[in-house]
């Protein structure tokens, strides 16, 4: 994903862009705390039901993906708290909920010498939303949508 240069003298930008970055803190803290059925569970209670959502392609969804990519990265934010890629597509997936937009989140691992990678991302009826389109063959499956959706 190509990330653009964010300009926060706008007042509309700078508390969107802050808005994103403290739902992204409050994120790995839920996390942290409540472990990830529990905090799955408890971003699905605060979410519309299942049959709310629409499976229509979302024309914002990628530019609420950017958004988020854009709000961790900034050197403002970053120098406090990075998000992990688990984390913003987490939040990305939880906000698409809130709007009535299903997606999935996916997680992929691969091996980089002695080491196992592991990584996080959104997709929306097989497009991905917050990484390249290539990440598919980048990283090996794990984790199935299925198993997300059923941590009620």
């Amino acid at each position: 994903m190509t990330k653009p240069a964010v300009r926060l003298r706008n007042p509309f930008n700078f508390a969107v862009y802050t808005g994103l970055w403290l739902l992204l803190v409050l994120m790995r803290l839920a996390l942290r705390l409540l472990g990830y059925r529990r905090c799955l569970s408890l971003l699905h209670r605060l979410s519309p039901g299942t049959a709310a959502l629409s499976s229509e392609p979302a024309p914002r969804a990628r530019e609420l993906a950017l958004r988020i990519e854009q709000a961790g990265s900034h050197w403002l934010w970053k120098r406090i708290y990075c998000p992990r890629c688990f984390e913003r597509s987490l939040l990305l997936w939880w906000i698409l909920r809130l709007q009535h937009i299903e997606s999935e989140i996916r997680f992929g691992a691969r091996r980089e010498g002695e080491k196992i990678t592991a990584h996080a991302w959104v997709e929306q009826n097989g497009e991905v939303l917050n990484d390249t389109t290539d990440v598919n063959s980048r990283y090996q499956p794990i984790v199935y949508p299925s198993l997300i959706r059923d941590v009620h």
